[in-house]
């Protein structure tokens, strides 16, 4: 009988570990541009990217599986500091690795690289954001990679967390995350088929921005 464990995320483990990946990174950003500017303008392309961010690890899930784009949702919750991707479907052992770390290859040592060649400290900024707040996304690969080949990943109705299905018994907890619960899986799908939910404090939160968005053009 395969079994469902459900793992949760220390936020706290997670924000301290971007906050200490962050560092070194910051320290190649200042050597090489000698300076730190950071705008209004940044803080829209910084939640900007961030969706973007997201919608990589959808594509993620298509790259070896072509997942039913019903089983995909999107989601913000700006109160935890979290934008999400969920798949409400099984995906092997080797998807969930390739959509874990599609972002963070793309979006962050990519584009690192880039706006190093180019000059661009925008770019340079966004992608150390972006792999910084990967943290838990690099974790959860650590730590996956690491499982029987035969696991499943799936997201049920969890934005701090996720889901592995297998026959084998699963370690109780991992750096940054822990075993919350465990029972006999019997292909229960998740309870919400919104393709994007967003709360109510991260949309006063988004209005904020865009107000001040718009300030900048005027002041």
């Amino acid at each position: 009988m395969r079994k469902i464990y459900e793992y949760e995320m220390d936020l706290k483990v997670l924000n301290l570990g971007a906050i200490i990946l962050m560092i070194p990174l910051m320290f190649l950003h200042i050597l090489k541009f000698k300076e730190f500017n950071v705008s209004i303008y940044f803080l829209i392309y910084a939640v900007l990217y961030l969706m973007l961010h997201e919608f990589f690890h959808g594509i993620g899930f298509y790259i070896l599986r072509k997942v039913n784009h019903k089983s995909i949702n999107y989601g913000i919750e700006l109160e935890k500091g979290i934008f999400y991707c969920t798949c409400k479907e099984e995906i092997n052992k080797l998807n969930i690795l390739v959509s874990l770390m599609f972002p963070c290859f793309f979006l962050g040592f990519v584009t690192l690289i880039i706006a190093f060649f180019i000059n661009n400290q925008m770019l340079s900024l966004l992608s150390i954001m972006n792999i910084s707040g990967s943290i838990g996304d690099i974790l959860m690969f650590i730590m996956i990679i690491k499982l029987p080949n035969d696991i499943k990943y799936i997201d049920l109705d969890l934005t701090t967390g996720f889901y592995l299905i297998s026959k084998e018994k699963l370690p109780s907890k991992s750096f940054g995350f822990s075993l919350k619960k465990v029972k006999d899986y019997n292909g229960e799908v998740a309870s919400t088929n919104k393709k994007i939910t967003i709360t109510k404090v991260s949309k006063i939160i988004l209005s904020f921005i865009f107000i001040l968005f718009l300030l900048s053009f005027v002041l």
